[in-house]
């Protein structure tokens, strides 16, 4: 094999488990959980928009929410923590905290957490994934730029932005509005269904100097 001619698959490589690997020790879940973390993540992903497998997403979040009870009820009873490098603990996990987190006077039922350990594992992972792969295909369309973060690590921080800015792998949102707002020059009345569109206000020209650009040093 030529050395300087090997290809790499980026998404096998970079981008597909790396962020539920993150997530799912950022949340708690026990080492030899994290396997079956990954399928049901799949499942659940592959499940989405009404296909043909959308019951095995269903299950698959079933699946979760139930293990992540079972969880919710040992770290109400003995909360466990994250530790930097050295193995100091830094603070309580995720699943935790929300465990301990008191709301309103209240602490969070188990259902509540569940719910919001579900929407995190289904919004953390797929949203990261895509922002990786952007990353790296804007910078190797722009190998001027990629050398200079490849000679600078500092400015990979700098690109990961730029390429949100760019590339968004979120187009938007849906929202309610919750009382009249109005914005340049049109009101918008409470209770308005409103699609908040960020590849249009990344690339706002009053805001970003030419912003078709990719540029990682603008």
């Amino acid at each position: 094999l030529d050395p300087s001619r090997l290809s790499v698959e980026l998404g096998k490589a970079f981008a597909n488990e790396f962020p539920l690997r993150v997530v799912s020790q950022v949340l708690g879940f026990p080492d030899e959980a994290r396997s079956q973390f990954y399928n049901r993540y799949s499942s659940m992903m592959n499940g989405l928009g009404g296909s043909e497998t959308a019951h095995l997403g269903i299950g698959a979040r079933q699946d979760l929410e139930d293990y992540v009870g079972e969880l919710v009820a040992q770290r109400r009873v003995q909360p466990t923590f994250l530790y930097d490098d050295a193995g100091n603990p830094i603070g309580k996990d995720i699943i935790s905290e929300l465990c301990h987190a008191v709301v309103d006077g209240d602490l969070l039922s188990t259902e509540e957490i569940t719910s919001n350990i579900a929407l995190v594992v289904g919004g953390g992972g797929e949203t990261t994934r895509g922002a990786i792969l952007n990353m790296w295909y804007l910078l190797l369309q722009h190998r001027d730029q990629f050398e200079r973060v490849c000679a600078d690590p500092a400015q990979w921080d700098a690109a990961f932005h730029e390429t949100l800015r760019c590339a968004s792998s979120i187009g938007g949102q849906p929202r309610h509005t919750t009382w009249d707002i109005t914005l340049h020059g049109t009101t918008i009345p409470a209770g308005s269904l409103v699609n908040m569109v960020d590849f249009s206000a990344n690339h706002d020209e009053r805001v970003f100097a030419d912003p078709e650009r990719f540029d990682v040093f603008r």
